[in-house]
């Protein structure tokens, strides 16, 4: 059973089956490994798939990977690996969708650096579009987990020169449309009482989870770093900077990004008439129901068509 608070699935989603659905077959070109900013390396690079069947440039939703800003790779969406069957609907569906890799904690990398990996790669999107063969204007952001985050960042953060950073070519907006976070933290320091709240083991050493490493190794709950746990807060950032609607999705079982988490995220949407839906399902992290359910891949396409 699925949770919607003020989500409504459009007719096409309500006709696919509950369980695991398998998108249509719809050919895609793909162009892989393409450097987003002049440094060219691996973290910088990303991987766009375009619908042949389209008329005129498609929307692009550019996805960020999980990994807990410490692993994970571009090719999550790549055929054969997990998030492959919500790539190939949504490329069925007629968006492109780019696969951004970022700079990780377990190569040095803190926050805000992967803030400033995905703008750069949104500005790239946007300044490269005519030779790419997409629509520079409709633009939106989706996630899993640490990636997730990164979207709600972006959402959160579309005029704040500080999240901007100065990778790869200024000038060229990051402003997206929509943002979609699959079980993505938003509270950086609410997130350790959301995580009791869940009934989840309490952590011992907070500045050795990932949030903690993501911020250069403090303890987020240190009341002389709150300042710097808040920046890196969508669901704080919401009260400062305008943000487009948003999408969550959630398991009312996750002990890694407890579901408070996107109930907080929603709340603080709404409380500054930003459109924002939580759509939960009883499972925990990373469950493949996620990506893999028709009715769950529906309500992503559903809220990209209605945005973009």
């Amino acid at each position: 059973m699925v949770s919607r608070r003020g989500l409504l699935l459009g007719a096409a989603s309500s006709l696919l089956a509950t369980g695991c659905a398998t998108a249509p077959t719809v050919p895609e070109r793909r162009i892989l490994d393409i450097p987003y900013t002049t440094l060219g390396s691996r973290p910088h690079r990303l991987d766009l798939y375009l619908p042949r069947r389209v008329r005129g440039r498609p929307p692009v939703v550019a996805f960020f990977h999980g990994g807990g800003w410490a692993a994970g790779d571009k090719a999550l969406l790549a055929p054969g690996h997990a998030f492959a069957p919500w790539r190939a609907r949504m490329v069925a569906e007629g968006f492109a969708v780019a696969s951004v890799n970022y700079r990780l904690t377990s190569d040095g990398a803190v926050f805000p650096d992967p803030v400033h990996d995905v703008m750069a790669a949104l500005r790239f999107l946007r300044r490269e579009s005519s030779s790419l063969g997409i629509d520079p204007q409709r633009l939106a952001v989706a996630g899993d987990s640490a990636g997730g985050h990164l979207a709600m960042m972006v959402g959160t953060s579309m005029r704040d020169p500080e999240m901007e950073g100065n990778v790869g070519v200024p000038g060229t907006t990051s402003g997206v449309r929509a943002v979609i976070s699959y079980y993505g933290a938003c509270d950086m320091v609410e997130r350790f009482s959301d995580h009791l709240a869940a009934g989840c083991p309490p952590y011992v050493d907070p500045s050795k989870t990932s949030t903690g490493t993501l911020l250069g190794g403090v303890d987020p709950l240190d009341p002389e770093l709150r300042d710097l746990a808040r920046k890196a807060s969508p669901a704080v950032r919401i009260y400062t900077y305008p943000s487009p609607p948003l999408l969550l999705f959630h398991g009312t079982r996750d002990c890694i990004v407890p579901p408070g988490q996107g109930e907080r995220m929603v709340a603080a949407a709404r409380d500054v008439g930003v459109p924002a839906d939580l759509v939960t399902v009883p499972t925990g992290h990373s469950d493949p129901a996620f990506v893999r359910r028709g009715d769950l891949q529906g309500a992503a396409v559903d809220f990209l068509r209605r945005w973009l």
